[in-house]
């Protein structure tokens, strides 16, 4: 399922670029949104693969060749990644986004600003990684005639890829129990959602149940009523309006993410 949900990946990637020289805006634009979200969502199949090259190292190979079109330098992902599932309810814990930041945030503004500007993601980004991606975007650009690939790759990434990361991202703990390491209560999971959402998070709205298994391939997932809390909501909309909510208001716990 995996290898299938890849294919697909490159395909939408590369005929997006390709379709980049057109000659209709409209277009253009469209390949623009789509080069963009279907970046995070191949950050998202880099997180499936980091779980299984545990155990299978072949696979490191497709989670290096996504890190370098997806812009994220995948050793350092990985190590990231499987320390926050080692760490997860304590307060070594850390994900992606430095969410335990928006406990000190006062407005929405910062918050937005916490997409962008985060210190732990751009320090991840070493210079070795980036400019491989570079790299190898300026020889698709060449190969493709379409001098500005580079500028359209990474206006993309700031503008689409980095906020729609950062929503799939911060429902998976954000207010939940930071120093409890029961996965009930320092995990969230969405009990419904479309099946294009669902592909487009790689299944990331069922995390807590991902957190319980998480050599368990992501649409393998089944919502457990066992596990069921508070913290759950039932749609991504929900969640949202809630974050919102939060988040003007200041969130100002510790115990919380």
């Amino acid at each position: 399922m995996l290898i299938l949900k890849i294919t697909i990946y490159f395909k939408i990637l590369f005929i997006s670029l390709i379709n980049l020289n057109s000659d209709y805006t409209i277009i253009q634009l469209i390949c623009f949104l789509l080069i963009g979200l279907i970046t995070a969502h191949g950050i998202q199949l880099i997180h499936e693969i980091v779980h299984i090259s545990v155990k299978k190292n072949q696979w490191n190979f497709f989670g290096e060749a996504l890190g370098i079109l997806t812009l994220t330098p995948y050793k350092i992902y990985k190590n990231n990644h499987l320390r926050h599932h080692r760490y997860l309810g304590t307060m070594k814990d850390r994900d992606f986004f430095d969410f335990h930041l928006l406990r000190k945030q006062s407005n929405l503004f910062d918050t937005i600003k916490l997409i962008w500007v985060n210190f732990k993601d751009l320090k991840s980004h070493t210079i070795t990684s980036l400019t491989t991606s570079l790299i190898v975007y300026l020889i698709l650009g060449f190969s493709l005639d379409n001098n500005y690939l580079v500028i359209f790759i990474l206006s993309a990434y700031f503008l689409i890829t980095k906020p729609a990361h950062f929503l799939i991202e911060i429902p998976e703990h954000f207010d939940c129990h930071r120093d409890n390491r029961n996965k009930k209560f320092n995990s969230r999971s969405i009990q419904n959602s479309i099946f294009l959402i669902k592909w487009f998070t790689n299944w990331n709205h069922l995390h807590r149940e991902h957190h319980w298994n998480p050599s368990v391939a992501p649409e393998k997932l089944i919502y457990s009523d066992d596990l069921k809390s508070k913290y759950d909501f039932k749609n991504y909309l929900d969640f949202y309006s809630y974050f919102i909510n939060q988040i003007s208001k200041g969130v100002k716990n510790d115990s919380f993410f």
